[in-house]
């Protein structure tokens, strides 16, 4: 759900076999990074300590990339 408030929820609709999440700043700061386990459709990301803003979500699967604005509260 977007926003977020502690937890980001990422689900996949494709089978990949390398993954990863990158969540940026509003100025391009790496905030976090985290690895997809292969087979896996549904990864939980815990969001509570970071502070409330807008962020952009960068998943990538297989070396292709997706973005999304996720706004934190």
């Amino acid at each position: 759900p977007n926003p977020v408030i502690d937890d980001l929820v990422v689900e996949t609709t494709s089978v990949f076999t390398s993954g990863s999440v990158h969540i940026h700043s509003a100025t391009g700061a790496l905030i976090r990074e985290q690895g997809l386990v292969s087979g896996y459709q549904r990864t939980i990301i815990d969001l509570a300590t970071i502070q409330p803003g807008i962020y952009l979500v960068c998943i990538i699967l297989d070396g292709l990339e997706s973005r999304h604005r996720v706004i934190k509260e």
